[in-house]
């Protein structure tokens, strides 16, 4: 249990630290959507992680933001979804939609899910910080998994 607490911590912390990576050294401004999903599924690599979608370069709000959100969706599959067993998996595609990016989580091969009877402190700062970026967000508890949309204004992103 502490080395996949840890692992979990360690990937919310090396998602973070792109925003930083560039200090000192002259690096490229910004972060790639896809860099951040991969940095936040990393430690589940028992299951199958899927991440396809155009390049989306982000600034550092937008990519401390979004790592919060794809931890926390990572998080609750770990706890109560298709993380939570070898069979599972997780496919994040994304595409762009004229002014905004559509991001779409789906859960697959995990436990029966249900919606829950009330919403956890995750799950609303999840809400709140879509919300707060101008976007929407709308979860599907299917029976084969999770699934959500989530939907962001890309002049957001450069942030």
């Amino acid at each position: 249990m502490a080395v996949r607490l840890s692992g979990r911590v360690h990937a919310l912390a090396n998602a973070n630290a792109l925003v930083r990576r560039s200090f000192g050294d002259g690096g490229a401004p910004g972060v790639g959507l896809s860099e951040l999903i991969g940095k936040v599924l990393l430690p589940y690599d028992h299951a199958h992680c899927d991440a396809i979608g155009p390049e989306v370069t982000l600034g550092d709000q937008a990519t401390n933001n979004l790592a919060l959100v794809f931890h926390e969706l990572a998080t609750n599959a770990a706890k109560y979804g298709a993380l939570s067993r070898a069979t599972g998996s997780v496919a994040v595609r994304w595409q762009v939609d004229g002014d905004n990016l559509s991001v779409n989580w789906d859960e697959t091969g995990g436990p029966m899910v249900a919606a829950p009877a009330k919403k956890g402190f995750g799950s609303a700062l999840v809400d709140t910080t879509i919300v707060r970026s101008g976007g929407a967000i709308a979860s599907t508890w299917h029976q084969q998994g999770l699934s959500v949309h989530i939907t962001i204004p890309l002049n957001s992103l450069r942030q």
